[in-house]
């Protein structure tokens, strides 16, 4: 499962992730939005590899989806796609 807490403070966006995929990672991440896209760059600080991740996203509503890609170093390659749901 891959968890967020994020915060907003006008345009900026600030908090955390953590995911048990892999191995698990987490750590900080920030970004900002700009009408309904969102921006976000995350660094993992826990997983063997810290990865960083950078990716792109459009809210409707509840929902955001997007895409994302990952960089870093060797281990840390890849792309894909996001579908995130606002949890209650």
């Amino acid at each position: 499962m891959l968890t967020f807490t994020i915060s907003q403070n006008g345009k900026k966006l600030g908090g955390s992730f953590s995911s048990d995929i892999g191995g698990g990672a987490g750590g900080p991440l920030k970004g900002n939005v700009a009408g309904d896209v969102v921006k976000l760059k995350l660094a993992d600080t826990v997983g063997p590899h810290h990865c960083k991740v950078n990716s792109t996203a459009t809210v409707s509503g509840s929902d955001m989806a997007g895409v994302f890609m990952v960089h870093g170093g060797k281990h840390c390659k890849g792309r894909g796609t996001i579908d995130l749901t606002l949890q209650p």
